[in-house]
């Protein structure tokens, strides 16, 4: 029974650590399109999740890893907001929704 134990926390921690690298991965993406979008503020509280996640991913204790995944995902909620307005704003093609025919 150790053995199942020990092989669902083996399994837990790589599905952990595979999120926290997708993670990493899609916000690498989304800064390199859209970081102007941010001040730098938000920049140094990204950069400062970014380097805990990493260092935390180096190790074993996956429910630190989960931690530091989701305060990058505390901390990056206002990027992503800016990133959706940015792409609304552009479909829209400057105009307001009062502009457009519902």
């Amino acid at each position: 029974m150790k053995s199942a134990n020990e092989d669902l926390e083996h399994r837990a921690l790589a599905e952990e650590k595979m999120g926290g690298h997708q993670l990493l991965e899609m916000l690498k993406n989304a800064l390199a399109e859209d970081q102007k979008l941010i001040d730098k503020d938000d920049i140094k509280l990204i950069d400062d999740a970014v380097k805990d996640l990493e260092m935390a991913l180096q190790g074993d204790d996956r429910h630190q890893i989960h931690e530091k995944i989701e305060r990058l995902n505390d901390v990056t909620q206002n990027f992503a907001q800016a990133r959706m307005d940015h792409s609304i704003q552009k479909a829209l093609g400057g105009k307001t929704l009062k502009d457009m025919e519902l």
